[in-house]
């Protein structure tokens, strides 16, 4: 996926293509590279149509900003139909090695309806991420291995980033992929759940590593931006509306803005000083995200 990214995919992508493209692999006999551009500017079109030509990259081009699932969703059903059986995610802000890779595709070969996930790194070599929890009671995120003792497995679900996973072509079809509904932050966690209810797993395999530069992407002189906070809010509220009864997704909006700020705790202080935009971003988010489980609990009546 790119937007406004072509720096970060010839750092980041086109090391990992050529490192994959070399590797002949029990798993992975060749290697399919599809970019989706979600429309920025011209500038941006024409630099990164000129690197899928260096490169022997597919570039799929959007006449507008379809947002992280509809372009993801857009790139899989282009890739799907060339040929490719086995679906690797990445952001332009990650890499990954290809015995990583390898080990991915291996472990959904054998398992199909899994979700599989590397362990994911800083650059500085702290974990940022691995398989995570979302509590269906309240709606906090919180990493598998700090599950309290006791904690039911009805009351979890487990779910995998979707900065670098692999997904085979038969679970992407039968869970039709992202829910464009939210554009950006939550696909993941609502695919993880789908495809736990169609019998499947996320998996973090834990000797694939990939490293994620979140900075790449989402912060802007070390904050996180605006639009993280709306729709991480926004999102959160919209995944109760669309998977939970209606007697949780009032605890949900009771505790949405807590859990965005228990998921940003190094930041959450500087939230009460100016610049406000991160302040309004949640203000709205909370706004919208209450609107949409109004309007599906409408719907669904």
């Amino acid at each position: 996926m790119n937007y406004a990214s072509t720096d970060l995919l010839v750092a980041n992508l086109v090391p990992t293509v050529h490192e994959l493209r070399s590797t002949t692999t029990s798993s992975i006999s060749r290697v399919l590279t599809v970019v989706v551009d979600n429309y920025t500017t011209q500038t941006e079109r024409e630099r990164v149509l000129e690197l899928g030509r260096q490169q022997g990259f597919d570039v799929l081009t959007m006449s507008e900003n379809l947002g992280f699932g509809g372009g993801v969703n857009a790139g899989a059903t282009r890739a799907l139909a060339q040929g490719a059986d086995q679906l690797l995610l990445i952001n332009p802000d990650a890499v990954i090695d290809a015995s990583s890779a390898e080990r991915l595709v291996a472990h959904v070969t054998a398992h199909p309806l899994d979700l599989a996930a590397p362990r994911v790194f800083r650059p500085d070599g702290t974990l940022w991420s691995s398989l995570m929890d979302v509590y269906l009671s309240t709606g906090q995120l919180r990493a598998t291995r700090f599950r309290p003792p006791g904690v039911e497995a009805n009351l979890v679900r487990e779910w995998v980033s979707g900065a670098c996973l692999v997904a085979s072509g038969q679970l992407w079809e039968l869970s039709g992929g992202f829910d464009e509904d939210y554009f950006m932050y939550w696909e993941d966690v609502d695919l993880s759940h789908r495809v736990a209810r169609l019998g499947g797993r996320s998996v973090v395999v834990a000797d694939a590593r990939a490293v994620h530069d979140e900075s790449g992407t989402q912060r802007r002189e070390g904050h996180r931006s605006a639009l993280f906070y709306y729709f991480n809010t926004r999102n959160r509220l919209l995944f109760a509306a669309k998977h939970l009864p209606s007697y949780q997704q009032g605890t949900w909006v009771g505790q949405s803005s807590r859990n965005v700020l228990r998921m940003v705790r190094p930041e959450k202080f500087g939230l009460l000083r100016p610049p406000w935009s991160p302040v309004r971003a949640l203000l709205r988010g909370e706004r919208d995200g209450r609107r949409l489980v109004r309007a599906l609990n409408r719907s669904a009546r």
